[in-house]
């Protein structure tokens, strides 16, 4: 019998109403929701959310804040309107190794 595993992984999706941060770890999956999240109307206010989204999810996971960032993630913000952005949120952001688009297929998802 084979034996499948899922990679831990982190998604965000971030708009205007709330923000939702989940993480998949060891195959189950917990969420948190935070404040508002678009970047192109508040980007310091949408940052502090995600950092304390982070923070709450640690909590709830019992695994540190290091640990959830250096998962890989999806972020998926509102506001995210192209290359810029997406270089303005790698640098404000703690994240390892993320993928950075609108909030748009997060929502669908």
């Amino acid at each position: 019998m084979a034996e499948t595993s899922t990679p831990d992984c982190l998604a965000i999706d971030g708009g205007g109403t709330r923000c939702r941060l989940a993480v998949s770890i060891d195959g189950i999956v917990q969420s948190v929701e935070d404040g508002t999240s678009n970047v192109s109307s508040d980007f310091d206010k949408s940052v502090a959310t995600i950092l304390s989204g982070l923070n709450e999810l640690a909590a709830v996971t019992g695994r540190d804040f290091q640990y959830l960032t250096s998962l890989p993630a999806f972020v998926g913000l509102a506001g995210v309107t192209g290359p810029a952005m997406v270089e303005r949120l790698k640098t404000a952001l703690p994240f390892v190794t993320a993928r950075y688009a609108d909030d748009r297929p997060a929502a669908l998802r």
